[in-house]
């Protein structure tokens, strides 16, 4: 009889008693742990954000937060997890935002007039310190400039180099080239423009291929203002160069060119040769 109460006690003691005792000293103990680690605060944590890798750390702890909780569903979560989770859910939310690069990307259009030093730091993120540096040793705008916070960077939700900015560079040293003959430079600007299909749509989209080179020179003379663009460019006026050096009673007898317009376009010849 007392060979089985004994065994019954036994029993008891390595099938229940034990196990809730341990379940009970490893709460306890996870309970003392987190009543001794007290979080950081808020405005501590943020302020200890300086730049993007101290970033990335921040959200390498949330998502690490957010990945215990989500595997804990439907289970015991302890308060200094919660805790902790909403925390740095907080945190992330205002450090998305933080600005953390600055990018260089003027307007770019195959007339603009950047020089050699402005186009090698476009598309480049820089620092605080850099950024203000580099704008007032290459003379840019501020609006030239965009601001990069640390989730676009994550992402990569920011202006990056097209894969023909080269051919894009090339095409305005061609057309800038005083060397080259109108012919000359049609001719290069048709071939160097079929390299590349994404180039001719976005900048030459519905033209045809042997179009390019003379529509891009006939848009530069458009873009410094000139009157009747087109129909100089037929004539044989086919840069500012030569335009400057009609003279007034010449301008007055091409036809479409009254009054307002030779006046204009004797503006912008005065203009060039002063």
């Amino acid at each position: 009889m007392d060979f089985i109460i004994w065994s019954i006690v036994i029993f008891v003691l390595i099938f229940f008693l034990i196990p809730f005792l341990v379940f009970f000293f490893i709460a306890l103990n996870k309970k003392k742990k987190h009543k001794i680690e007290t979080l950081p605060t808020f405005n501590d944590l943020y302020s200890s954000v300086n730049n993007i890798d101290d970033y990335k750390k921040m959200l390498q702890e949330y998502n690490f937060l957010e990945n215990k909780i989500t595997k804990l569903n439907h289970t015991y979560i302890d308060n200094y997890t919660q805790k902790k989770y909403d925390l740095y859910e907080k945190l992330l939310e205002k450090l998305d935002k933080k600005i953390f690069f600055y990018q260089y990307y003027p307007e770019i259009e195959l007339s603009f007039d950047l020089t050699k030093e402005q186009i090698n730091h476009i598309y480049k993120l820089y620092s605080y310190d850099e950024y203000q540096l580099i704008m007032k040793k290459i003379k840019s705008k501020k609006n030239d400039w965009i601001e990069i916070n640390g989730s676009d960077f994550i992402y990569n939700e920011y202006e990056t180099k097209p894969e023909y900015f080269d051919i894009f560079l090339d095409f305005i040293n061609i057309s800038n080239n005083t060397l080259l003959s109108t012919e000359q430079k049609i001719l290069e600007l048709n071939n160097l423009a079929k390299q590349n299909n994404n180039f001719k749509k976005d900048l030459f989209y519905g033209y045809a291929d042997e179009e390019i080179g003379k529509t891009h020179l006939i848009n530069n003379l458009d873009n410094l203002g000139i009157p009747l663009a087109d129909k100089l460019f037929e004539m044989g006026y086919t840069d500012l160069n030569k335009i400057s050096k009609l003279k007034e009673d010449q301008i007055s007898k091409i036809k479409g060119f009254g009054k307002l317009k030779t006046e204009k376009l004797l503006k912008i010849i005065n203009k060039y040769k002063s």
